[in-house]
């Protein structure tokens, strides 16, 4: 099967609206960057280049003081950078166009993360733009 996949590059986001959305980056059938609530993939090498830029630009893997204990680093957690942020470097780096409502907001309008049509039958608008199968 990884024929299949040979020169192409695939981006995979579940985004469950409960939990952080998870990336998954598939360069020619390999796993080549992951991502999900502040951290990068174990199986991601440590020098991998995006990662690199993340934690110049993002503070990606830094902490962020607990706003009741600024002075007790044992209570700071982990700095979480926003997903906006997060997709506009994975877009630039893997070449990719990414929707300008993904840079401005937090979700990927027309990509599975918000329904098409809500639970009580009224229709998503977000999605009146977009040209759906």
């Amino acid at each position: 099967m990884r024929h299949l996949w040979a020169g192409r590059t695939w981006l995979s986001i579940m985004d469950t609206t409960m939990d952080p959305p998870t990336t998954y980056v598939i360069v020619d059938g390999e796993l080549d960057w992951s991502y999900f609530d502040g951290g990068v993939h174990e199986l991601v090498r440590a020098d991998h280049p995006l990662t690199q830029r993340m934690i110049a630009e993002l503070r990606l893997g830094g902490a962020d003081p607990d706003p009741d204990f600024p002075d007790e680093p044992d209570e700071w957690g982990l700095h979480v950078p926003p997903m906006r942020d997060v997709y506009r470097l994975m877009g630039e780096h893997y070449g990719l166009n990414l929707p300008r409502g993904t840079v401005v907001d937090d979700d990927l309008v027309g990509v599975f993360t918000s329904p098409r049509v809500y639970a009580s039958g009224e229709r998503n608008t977000r999605y009146d733009n977009i040209r759906l199968p």
